[in-house]
């Protein structure tokens, strides 16, 4: 993809999607858990506790952060570049490829990031599970289908 005000040979690479390891690695990057707690600790806190505790990590947690964390596991390749040095603009160099990591993200600037996070929308665009249900044959309510027993080993399938 390219923003019409970067420069000619600028290009970011995304992934088409992203798959639940990666959602689940932009997740745990984004949250911040409070000073001394691991995700084991938290789990063994008892459940009010812990349910208080994560109240809390969930109202401390940035979205901004989980955009970022996002565009970090999406992003397959960069061509962006920091403006030139004052040298290199005299030799007619471009500036540094700019690294694109979970820290230098938000370097990029509002209008960067904005863009980079629409153009993930659309490459990631999902099917509503809901879209193409049919709820003619299956309404909330209606009994379940029956089920099939399986036969255990060396039982013979019904036909």
């Amino acid at each position: 993809m390219h923003a019409p005000w970067w420069d000619a040979d600028e290009t970011v690479t995304l992934l088409p999607q992203l798959d639940y390891i990666q959602e689940m690695r932009a997740g745990k990057a984004a949250v911040q858990m409070p000073d001394g707690m691991t995700p084991e600790t938290l789990r063994a806190l008892p459940e009010e506790e812990r349910a208080q505790v994560v109240a809390q990590i969930e109202a401390a947690t940035d979205e901004s952060r989980i955009h970022i964390a996002i565009l970090n596991e999406m992003i397959v390749a960069s061509t962006l570049r920091y403006e030139p040095t004052p040298e290199q603009k005299a030799a007619g160099e471009p500036g540094d490829l700019f690294p694109l990591t979970l820290e230098t993200l938000p370097q990029l600037g509002a209008e960067n990031i904005t863009y980079l996070l629409g153009e993930v929308q659309k490459v990631d665009a999902r099917p509503d599970p809901a879209e193409g249900m049919d709820t003619a044959t299956f309404r909330p309510g209606d009994p379940a289908p029956a089920l099939r027993e399986v036969p255990g080993p060396g039982e013979p399938a019904d036909a």
